[in-house]
């Protein structure tokens, strides 16, 4: 009898380290996918391409400075709002000037020159113009802002930028820099992209007048239309709606993965 309940004891315990150590090893391997190495080049191009975005939407801004930042413009309380910064809006002088500082900035993050105080100077600026901006959809800013905020822990200068010109030039000795970085703020960066583009993409491909291409067609006629998709409307054929939808499909769903 003792030894049967030995062998019971022995065999619920082996049962039990077995299923407590495969737990630990599929933690494990998900800890090692989320802080382990991945190239950093890819991440430096990415804010190339983050600081050309933001220099565009200042200079975008730019002319609308008065009406859409000053206290001379669309500046009115909504009673339901936690934070009204509306007190704070600017003279238009000052708003033409912070989408000036704006553009300036994400130029200056697109070279890589100071590269992390382009970064905070950007990123106190957006915050700023997006807070007295009462027209914009707040849920686009958030994601820059979250976008900018994770390049910020991240060595997205080291590569494709002037600081590391300049850091050659002036100490030409020093050691190569590394290939390699620790992932985390890389995956979390792959995160915000799976929640901005992949779900998106998802339900566009779900959708028929998103596959037959009619859902891009109406859009470049609608009334928000700009002159340049009026212009596109005039002399693009059908196919070429549904080589563009199926494109923006594609890149939406696979470009959280690279």
């Amino acid at each position: 009898g003792c030894k049967t309940v030995q062998s019971r004891r022995w065999f619920t315990q082996s049962i039990f380290m077995t299923e407590v150590s495969g737990t630990m090893n599929g933690w494990r391997r998900v800890l090692e996918f989320f802080n382990g190495p991945v190239f950093v080049r890819s991440l430096c191009l990415f804010r190339v391409g983050a600081g050309l975005l933001v220099a565009w939407q200042g200079f975008h801004w730019l002319p609308h400075a008065t009406e859409l930042f000053s206290s001379e413009g669309f500046q009115f309380q909504y009673r339901t709002n936690l934070f009204v910064w509306d007190h704070l809006a600017p003279s238009p002088v000052l708003a033409k000037a912070l989408c000036w500082a704006l553009a300036m900035g994400g130029m200056a993050l697109s070279a890589g020159l100071f590269t992390k105080l382009s970064l905070l100077g950007v990123m106190m600026v957006w915050v700023f113009l997006a807070g007295v901006d009462n027209v914009a959809y707040k849920e686009f800013t958030l994601g820059w802002h979250l976008i900018l905020i994770l390049l910020l822990f991240t060595p997205c200068g080291r590569f494709y930028s002037l600081d590391a010109w300049l850091l050659d030039k002036w100490k030409p000795g020093r050691a190569k820099p590394e290939e390699m970085m620790p992932g985390l703020m890389f995956r979390m960066l792959q995160v915000v992209f799976l929640q901005y583009y992949f779900f998106s993409g998802l339900v566009k491909f779900m959708e028929p007048t998103w596959r037959n291409g009619t859902a891009l067609a109406s859009t470049m006629v609608c009334r928000m239309a700009t002159d340049f998709g009026l212009w596109i409307a005039s002399w693009m054929p059908m196919f070429g709606y549904v080589v563009l939808s199926l494109g923006i499909i594609f890149y939406e769903v696979t470009a959280a993965w690279g």
